[in-house]
């Protein structure tokens, strides 16, 4: 059996499990997420803190390794992409990267995270700040059909409430894929996903989808 028929039989085999436990056996109902006012939005680039002073919440984990501005700038693409997918007025990206080198040139970056970043809000003229972090990127070894090493990523979403310097809400992302026969939980993921395995950037954007969900944006 080639690569292709074994994803088309798990494939089937997860919708056949699908139909035998459907989602809605589950007597748990998510959350009621209350939706922001109409307040001005600012998004932050994607920033990799790397001590204690850069972290807005939790801790740097150990085994963190340094990434390539490539992939920085591939979670900025994305998360953009997926705000213009949710029609979320915002102000531009490129506006926090001003502010953010413009603050850094002139040395204006003496508090702790949620004091720098509320300046930076501040001067993006925002009324609330989203801050995205990443905090551990493991890329996939292989390709969709098989692979050595799965992709694996940890990252949080802060929003910040500009206006009265304070954390109005946190949603952490921290996942490594696994295979359907090594966990049934994931079935509806593995439909999702067409039984392939993810990219760290497809995983990645997944998790933004799901915060700015449960951030109410």
């Amino acid at each position: 059996m080639n690569a292709l028929s074994h994803a088309r039989h798990l494939v089937l085999a997860a919708m056949f499990l699908a139909f035998l436990f459907p989602a809605g056996c589950s007597k748990k109902q998510p959350p009621h997420v209350e939706q922001l006012p109409n307040l001005t939005l600012g998004v932050a680039g994607f920033t990799m803190p790397r001590t204690l002073g850069d972290l807005l919440a939790g801790a740097v984990p150990a085994n963190q390794a340094r990434v390539e501005p490539a992939v920085l700038q591939g979670l900025d693409d994305a998360m953009q992409d997926i705000l213009k997918e949710m029609d979320r007025p915002h102000i531009p990206l490129k506006t926090a990267y001003k502010c953010y080198f413009s603050m850094l040139k002139e040395g204006k970056f003496r508090g702790n995270a949620l004091e720098k970043w509320v300046e930076v809000g501040r001067c993006m003229q925002a009324d609330v700040l989203l801050v995205p972090q990443l905090l551990f990127w493991s890329e996939r070894e292989g390709g969709p059909m098989g692979i050595e090493k799965p992709a694996s990523v940890t990252l949080e979403l802060f929003l910040l409430d500009v206006r009265t310097s304070q954390l109005l809400g946190r949603y952490r992302f921290e996942e490594t894929q696994t295979s359907l026969t090594s966990n049934l939980l994931t079935l509806d993921k593995f439909v999702n996903r067409g039984g392939k395995w993810i990219t760290a950037n497809e995983l990645a954007a997944e998790g933004i989808r799901a915060g700015l969900k449960d951030l109410g944006l």
